[in-house]
């Protein structure tokens, strides 16, 4: 199916039962040119092919699953006024008016405000990018707009998934929260820094909490670990400013 970030949707591509229609017959199409008989040349093996072709059942479905919705807990709105939320998610209110009257999933509003690290362990499509998401946004607001520098680090484990998560965060942060005043950034292995290499090390390894953790290390200009504690005592001072931030 594919992935409508705006416009009208057309409605036979919400048709599980017309998309299984047209994913067949492309995929007869497929099978049938990936046997590479030409029907001139040979003309009654091609046909053969193409019958075999035809009566094979290349597609099952669609299934149709039946799950219990989870359990609901407040909406944003109802958050906000029991200032369990910033103030700036008032902008949903006319951004995404659904959405600011939309209760959250349980689980979703459990995190919200906790002064403790927890980790979210739930099934597909059950709010789990909201569960660390909102709280983390929230924090940001209240206590990180208008103070330069890095508030929170997302690690994501493909590129593709950290690509996708950037234009959903920036769907929320500029669109339905009315851009309360939030920068949000990408560096992957394809994202050339303004600063040069030697930059960028010399910035880092003169950093004191690095220092500390690694003492020496700038004498030499290249840490080699063999140990992941020191790395996770220097990213827990250097990037977490206290206790119960979410950092994901």
């Amino acid at each position: 199916m594919k992935d409508h970030v705006g416009g009208e949707i057309n409605a036979a591509e919400l048709d599980p039962l017309h998309f299984r229609k047209t994913l067949e017959t492309r995929l007869r199409s497929f099978t049938t040119a990936a046997a590479a008989v030409s029907p001139v040349v040979a003309p009654a093996l091609g046909d053969a092919i193409s019958k075999m072709i035809e009566g094979e059942t290349l597609i099952r479905g669609p299934f149709v699953e039946s799950l219990p919705d989870f359990e609901k807990g407040n909406s944003i709105e109802k958050l906000v006024s029991d200032k369990v939320l910033a103030e700036q998610w008032q902008g949903m209110l006319n951004n995404a008016p659904d959405l600011w009257k939309r209760p959250l999933h349980r689980h979703q509003q459990a995190a919200i405000g906790r002064d403790d690290n927890y980790i979210v362990a739930t099934g597909t499509g059950s709010g789990k990018t909201e569960s660390f998401l909102f709280p983390l946004i929230d924090d940001v607001m209240r206590h990180g707009i208008g103070k330069p520098g890095i508030k929170a680090i997302l690690v994501y484990p493909l590129n593709a998934l950290a690509t996708d998560q950037m234009f959903r965060i920036a769907r929320l942060l500029f669109k339905e929260l009315g851009d309360p005043g939030i920068t949000l950034g990408r560096f992957t292995g394809q994202t050339t820094p303004g600063a040069s290499r030697a930059e960028i090390e010399r910035e880092i390894l003169s950093s004191p909490s690095f220092e500390d953790a690694f003492p020496g290390a700038h004498r030499g200009g290249l840490v080699c670990l063999n140990s992941f504690e020191p790395f996770r005592k220097w990213i827990s001072r250097s990037v977490m400013p206290r206790p119960g931030f979410v950092a994901a």
